[in-house]
């Protein structure tokens, strides 16, 4: 795949597949001409460029499909009414950035069966007795440091059920660092094995290279394999 524009900041970016803007070409999904300034892309083997925003429009959908209230779902919900294809698609990508796509629901582990999750002495010490929601983890003062509560996955068809068993996700207390790129927040996710995590910030996600070891909190914005998952 070939771009053009400014760079979004996205694996699929680099530098060596990037081309000039193709100035006056219609645009694959609007019909729109490209303009100086436009970003877009070329697929593979498609000669019409298309816009960002087009080029998005065609893997997220329309609003109405993201919120599941279009025919697809039963519902009559589409594309804004009287929108032309290019707004519309704009307005598909600007609605996929406000509410980002969860790959699975959380559900709450009884306290008893987390007792056989890999947390250590310390994490078996701060399950017993404690309500969920109140659980603390304290240092040799007994002063309050840090808590979390740990989510199963609902089951998604779109994963197999060793995918969903493997899942975990991290509520803490106080917000901690991903381990991959460092962005702060209190809810996270993990795997209850070794894992490599891809960024989900592109269309093209790309492997850190790095390995987690199981338990290891990483933000929403990476997608999650096992270690030895080929790439």
């Amino acid at each position: 795949m070939n771009w053009f524009g400014e760079s979004w900041l996205a694996p699929a970016c680099d530098p060596a597949d990037r081309v000039e803007t193709p100035v006056g070409v219609e645009c694959a999904h609007c019909e729109e001409r490209i303009v100086a300034g436009d970003r877009g892309v070329f697929l593979n083997g498609d000669p019409s460029p298309r816009h960002f925003e087009c080029f998005i429009r065609g893997v997220i959908g329309s609003g109405g499909h993201q919120k599941r209230a279009c025919p697809c779902y039963g519902g009559c919900e589409d594309d804004p009414p009287g929108a032309t294809r290019r707004d519309a698609a704009r307005a598909a990508m600007e609605y996929f950035e406000e509410h980002p796509p969860e790959p699975f629901m959380e559900i709450p582990i009884p306290a008893k069966e987390l007792k056989a999750c890999p947390l250590g002495a310390a994490g078996a010490a701060w399950l017993d007795g404690a309500p969920s929601e109140q659980l603390r983890m304290k240092n040799q003062d007994e002063t309050p440091t840090n808590a979390v509560q740990i989510f199963e996955a609902r089951p998604n068809r779109m994963f197999t059920e060793d995918q969903r068993a493997t899942v975990r996700f991290l509520r803490y207390s106080k917000a901690v660092p991903c381990a991959e790129c460092g962005r702060k927040g209190k809810t996270h996710w993990t795997l209850l094995i070794s894992f490599k995590a891809k960024t989900m910030a592109a269309i093209i996600p790309k492997d850190s290279g790095k390995v987690d070891m199981p338990l290891t909190p990483v933000c929403r914005t990476h997608l999650l394999g096992p270690a030895w998952e080929s790439r």
